[in-house]
């Protein structure tokens, strides 16, 4: 197969093909029947063209309809979140109340385990006490 060169194609086409269209001028409708299914004629291009505006003006609303509803989306998740945060702010605040009654609760104990220590430091010395007067009254009752 033998490979022409742009300069050897164009003198075909602007040279040797009208020549030859001259010369055998019934062969001008199979050509141009070659040339168009060959070649897009501008009807089919413009159609073509105008598909493709219509698409792109098509895809430009749907992206539009998109991004509106993305953004309502995100809108309603922020205010959810912001719901749950002011949720958690109560639960925060609960908890704190909690942590209060707690710590009052724990003094509490503190004074009553301080109670129960006192009341057995008394009673030690109670004890004590009493075991001291028995002990001097076994001294008195039983001379050595």
């Amino acid at each position: 197969m033998t490979v022409l060169s742009k300069e050897e194609v164009i003198h075909i086409f602007t040279h040797q093909l009208p020549e030859i269209l001259d010369e055998y001028p019934d062969l001008e409708p199979q050509l141009y029947h070659v040339f168009l299914k060959t070649f897009a004629r501008k009807e089919e291009v413009a159609a073509v063209q105008q598909e493709l505006a219509e698409f792109r003006e098509e895809t430009r609303e749907d992206f539009a309809l998109v991004r509106t509803e993305m953004r309502e989306g995100f809108e309603r998740v922020d205010q959810r979140f912001g719901q749950v945060d002011q949720r958690f702010d109560g639960v925060d605040q609960r908890l704190d109340g909690v942590d209060q009654r707690l710590d009052g609760i724990d003094e509490r104990f503190e004074q009553v385990d301080q109670r129960f220590e006192q009341l057995h430091a008394e009673m030690r010395q109670g004890f004590e006490e009493v075991y001291r007067r028995i002990d001097q009254l076994g001294a008195v009752g039983n001379p050595q």
